[in-house]
């Protein structure tokens, strides 16, 4: 069978619009597919089947407006964007880079205690 064969047998469109992958996922919860003997993400795939090619050095982010799915695979609730887009995006990511800034800022801090300590 073709891609686009594969990919449809795949595919459970909802009332929402949204068209979700029914087929294998990945530890992230993206839909998976092998394409020429390379496991590639379903979404992107639907993308590049149906769109053309992603932009260079672009991501696919799933539009958090309109359903932030990762199943998803509908090209209509995708956007091409820059990987630091799709982090800003991110609600997971801004909360992990928040932790992140205030281990910092704390081990800043420590630092600072210590070498006042030194002088």
């Amino acid at each position: 069978r073709n891609v686009l064969d594969r990919l449809c047998l795949n595919l459970a469109i909802t009332e929402s619009g949204c068209w979700l992958w029914t087929g294998c996922r990945n530890g992230g919860g993206y839909g998976v597919i092998s394409v020429k003997g390379k496991s590639k993400v379903a979404h992107r795939v639907v993308w590049e089947t149906l769109v053309g090619p992603i932009p260079c050095g672009h991501v696919l982010d799933h539009i958090k407006e309109i359903c932030g799915n990762r199943r998803c695979c509908n090209p209509d609730h995708l956007e091409p964007v820059y990987p630091e887009e799709n982090l800003r995006r991110s609600p997971k990511a801004q909360r992990f880079l928040q932790v992140r800034a205030t281990a910092r800022q704390y081990s800043y801090v420590q630092t600072l205690a210590r070498l006042a300590a030194w002088s």
